[in-house]
């Protein structure tokens, strides 16, 4: 096994322990992801607060979809994560998970029997409830899509509102949504195929033409980045903001909502 694939798979382990994977007993949940929750408080904080004003009850979940673990995991690896998340929803009596991450949008209906929304459509009222133009981004960008949106339209759509309802002029990769190129990351492959993910990513960067670019996955983001391109993620235009992202913004956010645990 690879160095690569074992710090993945002993960061689904960790992300699964009772210190980082929290949550609350509500109906309807908030669900950001693994990777979303690495932005800066602040920002989750708003976002948050955007979920708790289209819902006073709704709840929050910091749990792992496990989507990497599903991907590249033993057997065994598999099975536990799975277990764990299938304790989670039994103990909240979660119905409705809202989140903003697309890999957790695909892959939780595969462990909950319940409803998985995306999140942005919701966002995207709130974008609209409160103009304004994103005055840190001016340049021109162009949007990705992630790939696990292909079949997603709805999240196109106000994906795409938003940024005109915050002013930020983009451009449209070649290739349409249904279509969208993978970042090089889909299904883990950056770790269990290198060749085939560095095959995508080279497909993906000829068509960035040197701009920066944003998308709402913040997988996508560290993928872009970790190719030294500019790239930002779209919560970072809804509250106007460009942030820093690292592991310890998790735990302060999780230690905020949980510290009474």
């Amino acid at each position: 096994m690879s160095l690569t694939k074992k710090m993945v798979l002993f960061n689904q382990y960790l992300y699964s322990r009772p210190f980082l994977a929290k949550g609350t007993k509500s109906k309807e949940v908030f669900w950001p992801g693994c990777s979303a929750m690495k932005l800066e408080p602040e920002v989750f904080e708003q976002t948050y607060q955007i979920f708790k004003d289209h819902n006073p009850e709704m709840g929050l979940s910091t749990h792992c979809c496990s989507k990497p673990t599903l991907s590249i995991g033993s057997e065994k690896q598999k099975s536990a994560r799975i277990s764990e998340l299938k304790e989670y929803y039994e103990w909240s009596g979660v119905e409705t998970i809202y989140t903003l991450c697309t890999n957790c949008l695909n892959t939780l209906p595969n462990t909950f029997s319940g409803n998985v929304r995306s999140a942005w459509p919701i966002v995207a009222e709130y974008v609209k409830n409160n103009p304004g133009k994103a005055t840190e981004f001016t340049d021109i960008y162009k949007l990705h899509d992630p790939c696990s949106t292909r079949k997603e339209r709805e999240v196109h759509q106000v994906t795409r509102q938003l940024l005109d309802e915050r002013e930020v002029a983009m451009l449209e990769f070649s290739c349409n949504q249904s279509k969208t190129l993978c970042c090089g990351r889909q299904n883990m492959c950056f770790v269990s195929n290198k060749k085939a993910s560095e095959r995508m990513w080279k497909l993906r960067e000829k068509d960035i033409e040197d701009r920066p670019v944003l998308t709402y996955c913040e997988s996508c983001v560290e993928a872009f980045r970790g190719h030294h391109k500019e790239a930002y993620h779209l919560l970072e235009v809804v509250f106007n903001k460009k942030v820093t992202r690292n592991l310890w913004n998790k735990f302060k956010t999780i230690r905020k909502h949980f510290n009474k645990e």
